[in-house]
């Protein structure tokens, strides 16, 4: 009769005794892994950091409202960092390249100290910015960005001695495209569709959107390369005495290739190459071969008396000869 409240009491007693156990258990867990973080913590200190406080443009000015401090763990900083804002502002710099939130302000992605804004700052050194205008389709096509890399294609006549010809060849290989438009990056595109969608809420604001983006197709008409200085030479004379093409190139193609160039014989297949003296002289005009020259048909000119006069007597009495006036005409 005793053995069941016994029992049942031993039984209370065993719980309880597991649950303490459990409850010490857990205490001393959280213990060590307290003492795990401080340690850690103590030993890896941490310092401030400039940081953008959202998307930064390259090429523009930073602004105190673009940047923050996020505090960072001594050991994960990298080189280069900024520890306080005024010494960033104070250095006049402007970013190479566009910044996201959150990241650390870095020297090496930053212009030389007061060397202007805007394009100026991603100039390399010993070359120059030089504007040109591109075709409709490779403005629309976005098919060039800020940042790739082009070779340009000049078409031109040429004089070989006596005869002209017309010839495409590479001019400019792997040159740097600094800006296309008023784009300097991704980023200035996206800031201006932001106002550009908002005014474009009403019948009015739609009226507007389109011509802003009739503004920036047309001012994506025109592509700024990096170029040397004879670059720049060749670039000039080829837009005012030919056409240009640009054509994209792969980022890790950096090889300078040799080309002869080509001519309508040789795209025709019905000469040699560009350079035999047999495809130049087949190119003695525009016109093909097979369309022969057209013959111009000269009028022939009337003649018919529109006065006669009599001469002036002269001292030997003889007859008066007639004088005629020619008059052309049809």
């Amino acid at each position: 009769m005793q053995t069941a409240p016994k029992a049942k009491k031993a039984s209370s007693l065993g719980t309880l005794g597991f649950m303490i156990a459990a409850v010490i258990f857990a205490a001393v867990t959280g213990m060590l892994l307290s003492n795990l973080m401080e340690n850690k913590y103590s030993s890896d200190p941490v310092k401030p950091v400039v940081v953008a406080a959202g998307p930064i443009a390259a090429g523009e000015p930073l602004r105190k409202e673009d940047l923050r401090l996020s505090m960072w763990p001594q050991s994960a900083i990298p080189v280069g960092t900024f520890q306080t804002t005024e010494a960033l502002l104070s250095s006049s710099r402007v970013p190479l390249i566009p910044f996201v939130k959150g990241e650390p302000i870095l020297l090496s992605h930053l212009s030389e100290s007061k060397s202007g804004i805007g394009i100026a700052p991603l100039i390399e050194k010993d070359h120059r910015a030089m504007s040109i205008r591109v075709d409709d389709q490779v403005a629309l096509a976005r098919l060039i960005y800020p940042g790739a890399r082009v070779d340009v294609i000049s078409t031109i006549r040429e004089q070989v001695g006596s005869k002209s010809r017309v010839i495409a060849r590479t001019v400019i290989q792997n040159a740097r495209v600094l800006a296309v438009g008023e784009d300097i990056d991704p980023l200035s595109s996206n800031r201006r569709k932001k106002p550009a969608q908002a005014a474009g809420g009403g019948a009015g604001g739609a009226m507007s959107g389109g011509d802003a983006a009739g503004e920036s197709r047309e001012a994506r008409g025109v592509v700024t390369l990096s170029l040397r200085p004879e670059e720049a030479e060749r670039l000039s004379l080829a837009s005012r005495e030919g056409r240009i093409d640009l054509v994209l190139r792969g980022p890790q193609d950096t090889r300078t290739v040799a080309t002869a160039g080509a001519t309508p014989v040789a795209l025709t297949g019905k000469g040699g190459a560009p350079g035999d003296a047999a495809a130049v002289a087949e190119t003695k005009s525009d016109a093909p071969e097979s369309q022969p020259t057209p013959r111009v048909a000269r009028k022939r000119t009337k003649t018919r008396v529109v006065a006669r006069t009599a001469a002036p007597k002269t001292g030997g009495g003889g007859t008066p000869s007639p004088v005629v006036i020619f008059r052309g005409g049809s």
